[in-house]
């Protein structure tokens, strides 16, 4: 056979053999960078799903707060009613349907938070646990005047530090 024949097969069939390598090596890598980026996209879409949720979490969590902070207000606004005696509110069915109110949307704000507890940063954990520690520490034995402007106090009090907290998390652009 002719050295030239031969030479020119060997070329042929490297340049082949080369090409199916590098064919090969670049379905590799285009695999490779197919399934990274599937990986990023399943952690942007958690991630994505993640602040959604706790977006609502938050915004319900500090609404019940909220809601209940405008209850204790009315509460305490009974017993300072320049038009009215403190003693004749707290001997009024207001009085109790008031109570009744504030407390039960209370209630609900705990159901919220307990519902919510693995969502929330650790930062409105405590504020959420620094307000029902304050709440706990009213003196449920005070003349009930002052003892509804200090839950009203706790309350309005616990509002803005939450909301805080929980924009730093969800949006820390407003914060």
């Amino acid at each position: 056979m002719d050295n030239t024949l031969v030479t020119a097969i060997i070329g042929v069939g490297s340049t082949g053999i080369g090409t199916v390598i590098g064919a090969l090596v670049n379905r590799a890598a285009a695999l490779k960078t197919a399934r990274s980026m599937l990986v990023i996209d399943r952690q942007k879409y958690t991630q994505d799903r993640l602040w959604d949720a706790r977006k609502e979490s938050y915004s319900a969590i500090v609404a019940k707060v909220r809601d209940t902070a405008k209850l204790a207000k009315k509460v305490y606004e009974g017993f300072v009613d320049p038009y009215g005696h403190p003693e004749e509110y707290f001997q009024s069915q207001t009085y109790n349907r008031d109570t009744q109110k504030l407390w039960e949307a209370w209630r609900n704000a705990e159901a919220e938070y307990d519902r919510a507890r693995l969502l929330v940063s650790d930062a409105f954990v405590a504020e959420f646990e620094r307000l029902q520690a304050n709440l706990t520490a009213i003196d449920h034995e005070d003349i009930p005047p002052d003892r509804a402007e200090q839950v009203y106090g706790v309350f309005s009090d616990a509002l803005d530090p939450m909301l805080a907290t929980a924009k730093r998390e969800i949006a820390p652009e407003l914060a």
